[in-house]
């Protein structure tokens, strides 16, 4: 394997001394089929007592934003409010409780299928559900890697991933926390069905056999390949003053789903000014994943007030045998800072809300959005970050941003997913965190509008019913990140999940599915069970079938004989919003009684009986 030094200078590239490997081999570890494994879960991983630390920089910031926060802050109106700005506010339907926390943080994350199957995971184990929120399967984190990993001593940091193009799920999470033990373990399921099934994979967290391991992964697709983002932390350190640098793994996703040889990129040494980059995150396409090449992106998460953003960017696939890493430096028109420690009731604990690295994005309509948390200054409440760098390829790309903030929330761990409709659409769904001295914990959402120019109210998906209550010390955790993600084969739909705590001041999960509401997407209703008129009925010739749909969708017309044999396909297309017409000839069948079909790819739309004479 040869190894490449990069020294780029193009413009505004000033990516010095990245290394890439090429061509890594990684072996299959072992296949594990899920339903046939009985219903468990991992022993719970609560940590009782906070693990001290050094105090750095970054503390001392962090200090200073409370301080101010508390000199601000006024109990007596602390109750949220409506936002009032710009927008329709998205929809919930169907939400339930997600899966249960085993340990601390409440590290959560979920994907959804076409066919709508809900994957829910978090520390330490997967769930999966209907969507309705039947649950399916329930089993430990640690069946997926104990074959060749041996018995998982800390499984955490879970993330999950559906690809649409391959219609399958992707898992990846971490084991151990040394640079001995400590291992990045990637599954992917062999169908479509998340509870059969799983191919599984170890790659090293220490691929440099130094003292140093991977920590907190952030995960993307693009049409053929996985990345994996992971922070290097010294051993015996936390996240605060032991970081080294953040790397990325560059994976093939055919050999994942077929159980092959995996065939990797490794990118590191990623530094600007001699130092290194801090928490890289890879930005997928909104409408779906496609390509060979993608946009990371990173800040620098632990300042009080910064502008900078540096957009990475790998130019081709794995297979190509040629991908590189560049990076480029670019500034908002708006700073973002450390947010400040959130409030919870009675007041006498807070919660973390870490720095402001970037948690999520999407790349659509040539410009990518992103999201971090953030202080507001004007009220030092917690609050979000939503930038928007219009053509991120430019030699000066502009980078404009926006402080979403409630004026009596604290706000946090924000995700972000396109629910548009095309190059006009930039519309999106963010869903957050919240809380406030008088507001246990909870779960909510805000869309930004298709023209970038204005929020919606919060949508409050879930209330908690209790503040968060788990270590022994005033500071508690309450997730380091949320999820969000395009439900790719409905318009304007996504699917989230979030924190909340329950009466028994536990961490939990909730999972929701919202609908944008702008007005120019137009549908109201799915198109099962729409009515359809045929005439004439009977027919000797030819017959028109008229049916009003709200929603582009592809549509297969058949007939079968009235006990469901197939007689003819007849036709396979895709049908528009409004009033669709179909014709066929009925003189080519016998004469008798007939069922005509309509089908989407998600199942029956409807069907009449035809009568040939």
């Amino acid at each position: 394997m040869k190894k490449i030094v990069l020294l780029v200078f193009l413009g505004t590239f000033l990516c010095a001394n990245a290394q890439v490997e090429r061509g890594i081999r990684i072996t299959l570890a072992h296949q594990v089929n899920l339903g046939s494994l009985p219903e468990t879960a991992d022993p719970i991983l609560t940590i009782i007592q906070a693990a001290p630390h050094q105090s750095n920089a970054f503390d001392l910031q962090k200090q200073l934003v409370d301080k101010r926060k508390f000199a601000k802050i006024n109990y007596t109106n602390s109750a949220y409010k409506a936002d009032g700005m710009a927008g329709p506010s998205p929809v919930m339907s169907n939400n339930f409780n997600g899966n249960m926390n085993n340990g601390t943080p409440n590290d959560n994350n979920l994907a959804v299928s076409n066919a709508g199957q809900v994957v829910s995971v978090s520390n330490t184990n997967i769930r999966v559900y209907n969507d309705t929120g039947k649950s399916l399967l329930n089993r430990g984190l640690g069946v997926m890697a104990s074959a060749q990993v041996g018995a998982l001593n800390r499984s955490y940091d879970p993330k999950v991933i559906y690809d649409p193009n391959n219609d399958r799920f992707i898992l990846i999470f971490l084991n151990g926390t040394t640079s001995d033990d400590n291992d990045i373990i990637v599954c992917f399921t062999q169908t479509n069905n998340a509870t059969g099934k799983w191919n599984c994979y170890r790659i090293t967290g220490n691929k440099d056999n130094d003292t140093t391991w991977s920590d907190y992964p952030v995960v993307a697709i693009n049409g053929e390949d996985l990345f994996v983002t992971v922070n290097k932390l010294k051993d015996g350190e936390g996240w605060k003053t032991g970081f080294r640098q953040s790397i990325v793994w560059q994976v093939r996703l055919k050999e994942g789903y077929t159980g092959d040889t995996l065939v990797s990129n490794y990118f590191n040494g990623i530094k600007y000014n001699g130092k290194s980059i801090w928490s890289i995150c890879p930005i997928q396409n909104g409408m779906k994943p496609i390509g060979n090449s993608i946009y990371l992106l990173s800040v620098r998460p632990g300042d009080l007030q910064n502008d900078t953003v540096f957009i990475h960017y790998i130019d081709n696939s794995v297979s190509s045998g040629v991908a590189k890493i560049t990076t480029r430096v670019t500034r908002a028109d708006k700073n973002y800072g450390v947010p400040p420690s959130a409030i919870q009731p009675p007041g006498n604990q807070v919660l973390e809300t870490n720095d402001t690295r970037v948690l999520s994005g999407f790349y659509e309509n040539g410009m990518i959005q992103y999201v971090q948390t953030c202080v507001d200054t004007n009220t030092y409440n917690s609050a979000i970050f939503h930038g928007v760098i219009q053509n991120p390829s430019a030699h000066a790309p502009n980078n404009k941003a926006n402080i979403v903030k409630n004026d009596t929330l604290d706000i946090a761990y924000p995700s972000i997913c396109y629910t548009g409709e095309g190059a006009t659409d930039n519309g999106a769904i963010i869903t957050f965190s919240y809380v406030n001295p008088q507001v246990y914990p909870g779960t909510a959402a805000v869309y930004v509008n298709r023209d970038l120019d204005g929020y919606s109210d919060f949508v409050y998906c879930k209330q908690g019913l209790g503040p968060v209550d788990v270590l022994q010390d005033t500071a508690e955790r309450w997730g380091d990140y949320t999820g969000i993600q395009r439900k790719y084969n409905e318009k304007g739909i996504c699917w989230l999940n979030g924190n909340w705590a329950d009466a028994n001041k536990q961490n939990r999960t909730w999972i929701a599915r919202l609908q944008s509401k702008d007005a120019k997407l137009a549908f109201t209703r799915p198109i099962e069970n729409t009515a359809i008129t045929v005439f004439p009925n009977p027919a000797t010739n030819w017959v028109n079938v008229d049916f009003e749909i709200e929603q582009n969708t592809m549509l297969t017309f058949s007939i079968y004989t009235v006990d469901g044999k197939l007689v003819k396909s007849l036709y396979r297309d895709a049908a528009k919003p409004g009033l669709n017409r179909f014709g066929f000839d009925a003189s080519q069948f016998a004469k008798g009684i007939y069922l005509l079909t309509i089908t989407s790819e998600k199942g029956q739309v409807a069907s009449q009986k035809v009568v040939v004479e």
